[in-house]
C-alpha cells in the first residue's frame, strides 16, 4: 500500500510542479506511510530526495497518543501474553478509530446511566445461574477498583494531551515537543512511585515505551530542530546553511 501512495503522490507532485516547494512530509504513524516515505526514493519518483525518509517525516501527535492508551489495554487483555511487546511495533490503530456512529453512542450512555443497577442484578440468582454468564463476575472488588483509581491519572494525561491537539486545530511542533516532555516526566514520575499497584506501573511504563520510541525520531529530522531553535534568526540560518532556496518561504 505505501509503494502505491509513494507512486500517487510524487505523479501528483510533479504535475503541479511543487516537487521542490516542499520542505517536509506529515503524516501519522501507520507502516504504509513510512513505506511511502521510503519508496519516494525510487526510480522515477521524485527528483529531488530531500522530502523522502525519516529526515523529513512529521509524525502525528495524536496518533501516537492513541498508541499509548492501546499499549496500556493491550497488557490487560485477558488473552494477551506478558511477553508479547509487538504493539512497539504495529503502529496502525484501525481498533481505536471512531465509527461516528450515534446509536452506539447512545447505547453506551444508556449503559453508564443504568450501572447503578448493578449491584441489585448481582443479587439475584436468576442472573447467576450459569457461572460463564453471571452477572456477578462484572461487580469489581475493593483491589479492582483501587487499581482503576491509580490507573485513571495515566489515561487522564494522555486525554489532556489529545484534548489538547483537538482544540489547537493545527498542531505546532514547537508546541508538541514540549508536551511530549511534560507526559513522559509525569509517566516517569508514576514508574517509581512505591506507593502504586505494580500494575499500575507497568501500565505506565507500557504508555512511556510508546511517547519515547516516537519522541526519539525527533533526533533524525531536522523540522525539530529548526522549530525548538530559540530564535527566529537561528531557525534561519539553520535552513540556509542546508537549504539555501528554501529560506524565502519561512
Amino acid at each position: 500500500m505505501g509503494v502505491n501512495l509513494a507512486e500517487m503522490i510524487s505523479k501528483s507532485l510533479r504535475e503541479f510542479e511543487v516537487t521542490d516547494k516542499l520542505l517536509s512530509l506529515p503524516g501519522d504513524n501507520a507502516s504504509n506511510n513510512v513505506t511511502m516515505a521510503h519508496s519516494l526514493k525510487g526510480a522515477r519518483k521524485l527528483l529531488s530526495g530531500h522530502i523522502t525518509g525519516p529526515m523529513t517525516h512529521i509524525f502525528c501527535a495524536g496518533h501516537i497518543f492513541d498508541l499509548a492508551n492501546k499499549a496500556i489495554f493491550c497488557y490487560f487483555v485477558k488473552k494477551a501474553k506478558v511477553s508479547n511487546w509487538s504493539f512497539l511495533q504495529d503502529d496502525d490503530d484501525d481498533w481505536l478509530e471512531d465509527d461516528d456512529d450515534d446509536k452506539l453512542d447512545v447505547e453506551e450512555q444508556e449503559l453508564f446511566d443504568e450501572l447503578h443497577m448493578l449491584d441489585a442484578f448481582c443479587d439475584l440468582r436468576q442472573w447467576n445461574k450459569i457461572p460463564k454468564k453471571a452477572v456477578l463476575k462484572f461487580r469489581l472488588d475493593d483491589l479492582e477498583w483501587q487499581f482503576l483509581e491509580e490507573l485513571k491519572p495515566i489515561l487522564m494525561i494522555l486525554a489532556a494531551g489529545t484534548i489538547s491537539l483537538s482544540r489547537s486545530g493545527v498542531a505546532l511542533i514547537h508546541e508538541v515537543i514540549p508536551m511530549f516532555d511534560g507526559m513522559i516526566d509525569q509517566l516517569d514520575k508514576i514508574i517509581v512511585d512505591v506507593k502504586l499497584l505494580p500494575g499500575v506501573q507497568a501500565a505506565a511504563v507500557q504508555a512511556c515505551q510508546v511517547l519515547c520510541k516516537y519522541y526519539s525520531k525527533t533526533d533524525e529530522t531536522y523540522m525539530y530542530h529548526m522549530a525548538m531553535s530559540k530564535s527566529l534568526s537561528a531557525m534561519l540560518m539553520a535552513v540556509n546553511n542546508a537549504l539555501p532556496s528554501y529560506a524565502s518561504i519561512l
